[in-house]
């Protein structure tokens, strides 16, 4: 195996030496300057990079960083066009050069994710530069900070404007904190000095926890951003505090700058100071504007007040800054204040530490958040953790709040079974908060361990002196009913829609079966919906299906679930019948289901959108689709455009299947225009469509007075006469009027004829007066019927009402007919002294077996031709005890056909016997062994 340290040693040397004659004057500064670039780059994007462009990019970045002068950061943006672009994988270039110090980088990073962009790449080399030489350090060398971003392309110049303007005010935010950070310190030192007189009132050992906790501040458990120190003045509510001109340090060196929103001058509010009277002496709190300095999260704000020797605050020091991440992991017993408000709660609990509730009390206490620890009072902490103390064992929901001191938000603790804890629900009680005290999320955290309850924790910044939209105990109650468990409410569903006994045992089946994805997504009432199908896909191996719109979808949205047992769905087989149908698939969301007896289904949920955009109606849309997408996935109906009619026009699956098969005729006849162009046609004009569609439907459904069928049909033909001389395109206009010919010259049809189990028959055929059919190539036959289905499609002609032919399995599917018509030509000679006129037949396999060799090819074979001689008795007149017997459910516009009769009852005759008795008729033979289903003497090119 190669070795990737090593290659990318080679890369590395060989980009430098680049960089080095980009710059020949230069040449050992840049190299040492680049490889130290370099070696903070992933060997992975280094061997992905463009080696020459990136050694002009590090060249140029040197001559940006020598150019810098101290204590002046640069910045800038670059969009290399492709050719130059040393990341192969593009993007906006931002390089910042400032002098190191520390939080550059992840202060940086915070805002460029604060204006919305992605960070692909970060190096950020620490480099010692001299005058003239970066990369070697003399006497004056200096040790600088070079940050190169990769971040995705930002092509709008304002923006970019906007992007470095706000780097830059990061960087002055982090250089004034650095840069102050010793004064800080010392402005704490002084103000724990200041609690060396003890205010009156103030409890002795109040005071050295205060002093404590100062000086602990300062062991490295504070990041210090910004000081500023306050004049207090007035009374009672009257008090205000002001800055001290001049005091501020770090972020707040402008005395304008505010820490809490919605004071002018920087002034802290008013509720802070009538809040905390003359006690406490520390005052542990939040800023309102988040910090943009290390971590983007709303700031500590410590107030630490300075009194006179009556006790009377007279100012304040406010330190702004960031509790260290140490401070996090520290035992709670080694923090002051917070340790103090601990040992009060233990002995005002009463109980030992040592025993099994101390214990369980400290665990609690430990694990609550700390910024929380800091900020709750000794009784709000006391009743907050003997209320979660009191939770233990119990699977229940509960919430504790604390309301902060200036009226700015309210800190939720909300516990609930580990189990129960799901994203939708969190949103669930993230709203319910944010309703309850009219305010929004300001932050949220969920915590799950190995205890019996998962926390979620969640701040609702709310508006100072507004008064909630509930009370606190309304909206525990409401927390309470959103925590409900997902499976309890599928537990009362099932009960509600089933009743007891039958919802229980489904419940004992499905109660586990939905992995967590389901839950997310799916509400119980919706499920129990689902259960229904779920237990149709199991119990008959057929997929199950519902079409719906959720509430809040746009009018073209919809959501399409198929049900499958066993196996998840091959997508390849299911998008094109989707889009055939006339969707366009945005998204697909697959879920297993295992119930109580480890049985398996999967559940696909499609989201789609109408391809046109247009409105969908999902209720009067569901039976027609889910039927016609059943039938279509059997392979009992094709899967193509002409399946977009549904939507489209309205139509049921077998209407669609009436226009697909006299389009496939018409093209048989040499129309030209492609199938896709002829569907567009349809579904461009949908409605002539329908109105085509009715009319076939009005001239043969069975059992309609002739004077009812005449009149409708007369309107039929006004409205599609009336609505093709509104079609512009003379295309279109050609297609619909030979579609309303075609249908015109059709005779009869067996599209009413029930199948052996009642339902539609999977075949169709027409039987045309082939003269009335415009534009039909010659010689024209007297009459012929087509034959259509999924399998086979066919057509037999004759030239007369007597006469005499042969049928043929033909090859040529695109043109199967055009062989057929020159066969009864040589017919109509050849058997011109027999019979007046010659016939000919034939039918093409449409989907011939891809196993099984010949064997398997003559089976199907001898499945379309008895499908295609069903087709023709569907629609041919009987001859019993003498007399003509019409076929049953056809309405026959062309009368009795007496010389198409056949010489046994097809009630009662086998096929083999109805098959040679219309060969007969027909004119063509078959041997009886085909005719049985065998092969012997069969010549599959040709019969007779």
């Amino acid at each position: 195996m190669p070795d990737n340290n090593s290659s990318s040693e080679k890369v590395s040397r060989r980009i430098a030496r680049r960089a080095g004659r980009a710059r020949p004057e230069d040449a050992a500064a840049v190299e040492r300057f680049a490889a130290s670039f370099l070696s903070h780059v992933p060997s992975q994007d280094l061997a992905d990079a463009d080696a020459a462009a990136l050694g002009d990019c590090i060249a140029s970045l040197w001559d940006f960083a020598r150019e810098r002068r101290p204590g002046r950061p640069r910045v800038r943006a670059v969009n290399p066009p492709p050719a130059d672009h040393p990341w192969k994988a593009g993007g906006t270039i931002i390089e910042v050069v400032n002098d190191d110090m520390p939080f550059l980088l992840d202060s940086l990073t915070a805002e460029l994710d604060r204006q919305g962009l992605t960070v692909h790449l970060a190096i950020h080399p620490v480099v010692e530069i001299a005058p003239g030489d970066p990369g070697k350090a003399g006497k004056d060398g200096r040790r600088d900070s070079v940050i190169h971003f990769r971040v995705t392309e930002q092509t709008n110049r304002a923006a970019l404007r906007d992007i470095l303007a706000g780097l830059r005010e990061v960087l002055r935010e982090v250089r004034s904190a650095v840069r102050d950070w010793r004064p800080m310190r010392e402005r704490l030192a002084a103000a724990a000095g200041e609690f060396g007189s003890r205010p009156a009132g103030v409890p002795e050992d109040e005071i050295g926890e205060s002093r404590d906790f100062l000086r602990w501040l300062g062991d490295d458990n504070f990041t210090f951003l910004g000081h500023r120190e306050y004049a207090v003045a007035g009374r009672g509510r009257k008090r205000a505090a002001t800055p001290v001109a001049g005091s501020g340090l770090g972020i707040l060196h402008d005395d304008a700058t505010p820490v809490f929103e919605g004071f002018g001058d920087a002034a802290l509010p008013p509720a802070l100071l009538a809040a905390a009277g003359p006690f406490p002496p520390i005052v542990v709190s939040k800023g309102d504007l988040r910090s943009r300095v290390h971590r983007a999260v709303h700031p500590d704000a410590i107030l630490v007040r300075k009194t006179d020797r009556t006790g009377r605050t007279i100012g304040l020091h406010l330190f702004v800054g960031l509790f260290t991440s140490v401070v996090y992991r520290q035992s709670i017993g080694t923090i002051p204040l917070i340790r103090r408000k601990i040992r009060g709660i233990a002995e005002g609990s009463g109980l030992s530490l040592d025993s099994h509730d101390g214990k369980a009390l400290t665990h609690i206490l430990e694990t609550l958040p700390r910024d929380e620890l800091f900020q709750f009072s000794q009784d709000e902490l006391r009743d907050t953790a003997m209320g979660i103390l009191g939770l233990e064992g119990r699977r229940s929901v509960d919430m504790f709040t604390r309301h902060e001191s200036f009226g700015r938000y309210v800190s939720c603790l909300v516990y609930l079974p580990r189990d129960r804890f799901e994203t939708r629900l969190q949103q669930r009680v993230m709203d319910v908060l944010a309703a309850g005290f009219g305010g929004i999320v300001d932050a949220d955290y969920v915590e799950i361990s190995d205890d019996l309850h998962a926390r979620m924790y969640i701040v609702i910044r709310t508006q100072p002196g507004a008064a909630f939209a509930k009370d606190v105990e309304e909206i525990r109650a409401e927390v309470v009913e959103a925590c409900r468990a997902w499976s309890d409410d599928l537990a009362a569903e099932l009960a509600g829609r089933h009743g007891e006994k039958a919802g229980a045992a489904l419940f004992e089946r499905y109660g586990d079966a939905f992995p967590a994805s389901w839950r997310d997504r799916y509400d119980a009432a919706a499920t129990v919906a689902d259960i229904a199908r779920l237990e149709t896909a199991l119990a008959t191996g057929e997929i199950a299906l519902d079409l719906l719109r959720r509430p809040g979808d746009p009018d073209d949205r919809i959501h399409f679930k198929v049900f499958i047992r066993d196996n998840a769905l091959p997508l390849s087989d299911a998008l094109p019948l989707l889009e055939n149908m006339g969707f366009r698939v945005i998204d697909e969301n697959p879920h297993e289901v295992v119930t109580g007896e480890g049985r398996t289904a999967w559940m696909h949920d499609f989201g789609m959108v109408a391809s046109g955009g247009a409105s969908v109606d999902a209720d009067a849309l569901r039976e027609p689709f889910a039927e016609a997408f059943t039938r279509i996935w059997r392979n009992e109906v094709e899967n193509d455009g002409f399946n977009a009619l549904i939507l489209s026009a309205g139509l049921h699956w077998r209407q669609v299947v009436v226009v697909r098969a006299l389009c496939r005729y018409l093209r048989q006849t040499g129309i030209p225009f492609s199938e896709a162009y002829m569907v567009e046609t349809l579904i461009r004009n949908s409605g002539v469509t329908r109105d085509l569609v009715a009319l076939f439907e009005a001239m043969f459904t069975p059992g309609i007075a002739d004077a009812t069928r005449s009149r409708r049909s007369r309107e039929l033909h006004g409205a599609v006469d009336q609505a093709l001389d509104a079609v512009v395109n003379p295309d279109e206009d050609r297609i619909l009027r030979r579609l309303s010919n075609l249908i015109d010259s059709t005779l009869r049809t067996n599209f009413f004829v029930p199948g052996p189990d009642g339902g539609p028959v999977q075949y169709l055929s027409f039987k045309f007066d082939s003269m009335w059919i415009v534009d039909l190539p010659l010689p024209k036959p007297a009459r012929e019927i087509f034959v259509y289905s999924p399998r086979v499609e066919g057509v037999h002609c004759r030239g007369g009402l007597i006469a005499r032919g042969g049928l043929r399995w033909s090859d040529r599917r695109e043109d199967f007919r055009t062989e057929i018509l020159g066969l009864m030509k040589a017919q109509m000679t050849k058997n011109a002294v027999i019979v007046p006129e010659g016939s000919k037949g034939g039918f093409v396999v449409k989907q011939p077996p891809s196993e099984g060799g010949r064997e398997a090819l003559i089976a199907e074979g001898i499945e379309c031709y008895k499908t295609y001689v069903r087709s023709l008795l569907d629609i041919t007149d009987n001859l019993v005890a003498g007399k003509v017997a019409p076929p049953p459910n056809v309405v026959r516009r062309d009368g009795d056909d007496p010389y198409l009769v056949v010489a046994a009852d097809k009630g009662t005759a086998t096929f083999s016997d109805i098959a040679n008795g219309v060969a007969a008729e027909y004119g063509f033979w078959l041997g009886d062994a085909f005719a049985s289903g065998g092969s012997a003497g069969y010549d599959h090119k040709k019969m007779g």
